[in-house]
């Protein structure tokens, strides 16, 4: 969860549940049985990379990265495998998840050229997410620090300089009739956020399950080679050779 959105629920919202359900197995496919090294860039509360650590070889750490982390959320205890900071350690990194992350960055191509390229190897694997259709541009986007929303032709430009996209597909299109009628008549997304879900367990399972579904439906569209958008678009690629040379 973004730090910006935690409110006081203590519940996780069904949405967050089917994002994290859905990025945790498309990593676990995607990286090497012999990844040690990860690094969650924009990790929030940590609770991804937890979900995570739960699904791959012990030997896996994660370093979780976020500029508004406080001293307290440093000091934390959140997994033996996790390190919190608020800057990215120089090292490099068998795996980079970065969900949610680009569309925050004025400059994305100074941002990857010098944040998150040094930290690769030609064979690591680097995981994106951005919301899509800037059509749905709101006040929340700019509440959240958004400066746009993409489509998969703005994304693959964005990505394709540096990077071999070898899979990209669209997440929570069952959402995005919802989403465009909100727009339509102008539907503040209220108090429901990711961060004030108060609803009882029955209905957070079933709302998870549907968006579970969701997430299966966007891996067979990906498969296909369809390049739609739901409410997200996501992105599995490696660094392309010459910005290891």
């Amino acid at each position: 969860m973004d730090l910006s959105e935690i409110g006081p629920s203590t519940r996780r919202h069904p949405w967050e549940i089917a994002r994290a359900n859905f990025f945790v197995g498309l990593i676990k496919r995607s990286i090497s049985p012999s990844t040690t090294a990860i690094a969650d860039v924009g990790s929030g509360d940590s609770w991804l990379a937890a979900q995570l650590l739960s699904q791959v070889s012990p030997d896996v750490h994660i370093h979780c990265i976020d500029t508004n982390y406080t001293p307290a959320d440093l000091a934390a205890s959140v997994h033996k495998s996790i390190t919190r900071s608020t800057h990215l350690p120089s090292q490099q990194f068998d795996a980079m998840i970065l969900l949610d992350v680009i569309e925050h960055i004025d400059d994305v191509e100074q941002f990857l050229r010098q944040q998150i390229l040094p930290r690769t190897r030609p064979n690591t694997v680097v995981v994106f997410s951005v919301p899509a259709h800037q059509s749905l541009f709101s006040e929340h986007d700019v509440a959240l620090g958004h400066f746009r929303r993409y489509s998969p032709t703005q994304l693959q430009h964005t990505l394709s300089d540096h990077f071999t996209i070898h899979k990209m597909g669209p997440l929570f299109v069952s959402l995005l009739p919802i989403r465009f009628l909100q727009k339509a008549l102008r539907m503040s997304l209220g108090s429901e956020g990711v961060g004030n879900w108060q609803h009882g367990s029955v209905v957070t399972k079933f709302f998870s399950v549907a968006l579970a579904f969701d997430g299966l439906v966007s891996l067979a569209i990906s498969r296909f080679g369809i390049r739609g958008a739901g409410l997200s678009i996501w992105a599995v690629c490696t660094p392309k050779k010459s910005n290891n040379s």
